[in-house]
């Protein structure tokens, strides 16, 4: 069912629609559900009414789903029990879930699981085939060879089953695992510096790279874009570096010039969403690949892999740009535009702290930053 995310008093909420003749009596039904369940793990509503839309308003706290992240084989575990106990909950109140997959399940690190999706939830379901349904999950999320995957592929709809296989396979908890505090290089004017490069324009394309890092702390407080502040004595300045090296013609970040490419007005939606780059009325893809973001035959390098780069309408002006949301420090950077060929600078508006995902929320007109932090709070920020 389309779910979208808005901005909504303030605050991150999923909207579910349902289309056709049945969708508002399958939303009711849904509706009228959750206000039934109170267990853990099971998501909330953000209403106790359909909108008019009619929509039915679901917690949006959750940002990543299970089939927008990879858990490790450690946090695969830890996921499976506190979904047995969520599972079993339900069916203890009669309820079979009926749709238990991967983007059914809310999750990012250091948060418990959360199960939504239950639009095909009933009383008279099969529970067997939901237990049956989890054990695929979590073996799916396992990597090949792990002992557990054997394990699961026995449970058979069995319950007592799978409890056993996670709780054979319970670890003692490592704690949580936040990314290590590495001080980046300080550019002393506060910003990140992006730079387009010249030399692989005979070539038809340009490259973007990212030559300086911001190292703004944490903690949700704006950084400088003019001065820094002095660091305590025994805290030595960082030092402003550049490990970027200008690309040339054997550079692995040179491509070489596509064949001519007729870029129709109805070319697909790239991993990143669609946007006019290039002002011809048409819509590119826009894809990423590690640290490399793409629009048809142009390449920009943006952050590092593992940063967070997303694709919204951050000015209210129709026209769809780049944010940067840095995973270590959770620096914000947001383009007013896209890349020309001179140098261009983007400071960071906000730093929130390690980030582990983004999503993009509507708000009146406009489109709205939603952060998961490492520390499973989620912080929304107005570009």
């Amino acid at each position: 069912m389309p779910v979208q995310l808005r901005m909504i008093d303030g605050r991150a909420t999923a909207v579910k629609t349902r289309p056709g003749p049945d969708g508002p009596a399958a939303l009711a039904a849904e509706l009228s559900l959750l206000r039934s369940l109170d267990l853990p793990g099971v998501v909330r509503l953000a209403s106790e009414a359909l909108t008019d839309e009619p929509a039915l308003l679901l917690d949006g706290s959750g940002t990543s789903t299970l089939a927008t992240t990879t858990p490790d084989p450690e946090q695969v575990r830890m996921i499976g029990r506190h979904l047995l106990e969520t599972v079993r909950a339900l069916h203890e109140s009669g309820i079979a879930h009926d749709a238990i997959e991967p983007s059914h399940v809310l999750w990012a690190p250091n948060r418990e699981p959360v199960l939504c999706g239950f639009g095909a939830a009933t009383s008279d379901g099969d529970q067997d085939a939901d237990i049956e349904a989890l054990a695929e999950m979590l073996a799916d999320l396992l990597p090949e060879g792990d002992p557990l995957r054997a394990e699961l592929a026995r449970v058979d709809g069995d319950l007592a089953r799978l409890d056993a296989a996670l709780t054979q396979s319970a670890r003692p908890p490592s704690g949580p695992r936040l990314p290590a505090p590495d001080r980046p290089a300080s550019d002393p004017a506060g910003r990140r510096r992006l730079v387009i490069t010249s030399g692989a324009a005979a070539l038809g394309l340009v490259v973007l790279v990212v030559v300086a890092l911001l190292a703004g702390p944490f903690g949700g407080q704006a950084p400088s874009t003019n001065t820094v502040a002095e660091p305590p004595p025994t805290e030595p300045l960082p030092t402003t570096t550049s490990a970027v090296p200008e690309p040339t013609r054997s550079d692995p970040l040179v491509w070489p010039e596509p064949a001519n490419e007729a870029i129709a007005c109805n070319s697909r939606s790239g991993t990143l969403g669609s946007a006019d780059v290039d002002g011809d009325g048409c819509t590119e893809p826009i894809d990423r690949d590690g640290d490399v973001v793409s629009a048809g035959a142009r390449r920009w390098r943006v952050g590092e892999t593992g940063d967070h780069v997303a694709l919204g309408d951050w000015w209210c002006s129709g026209s769809t740009t780049l944010a940067l949301v840095t995973a270590t420090s959770g620096d914000v950077h947001v383009f007013s535009g896209w890349p020309t060929d001179e140098p261009a600078t983007v400071p960071a508006t906000t730093t929130v702290g390690p980030a582990s995902g983004v999503q993009v929320a509507a708000a009146d007109g406009c489109d709205v930053l939603v952060i998961e932090l490492a520390d499973g709070s989620v912080r929304e920020v107005t570009p």
